[in-house]
């Protein structure tokens, strides 16, 4: 049976892991953010940012209840 110190120093090894892989993940976050959805240089990906945005723009009037 496990000691109730060499418990409390397990947990927070474990904890200090998650905060690590927690902060690991929050960076990758941050990085995925900052790429752009839709390469906007090309025609292709221009053509790809504008539909997308009418189909958004489409459903936030179904959803308001615009339906004009």
């Amino acid at each position: 049976m496990m000691s109730m110190n060499k418990m409390l120093n397990q947990a927070r090894h474990e904890v200090a892991l998650l905060t690590k892989k927690n902060n690991e993940l929050k960076n990758q976050i941050e990085q995925l953010s900052q790429i752009p959805e839709f390469d906007l240089s090309t025609e292709h990906g221009r053509e790809q940012a504008l539909r997308k945005r009418l189909e958004n723009q489409a459903k936030a009037q179904l959803i308001g209840g615009n339906h004009e």
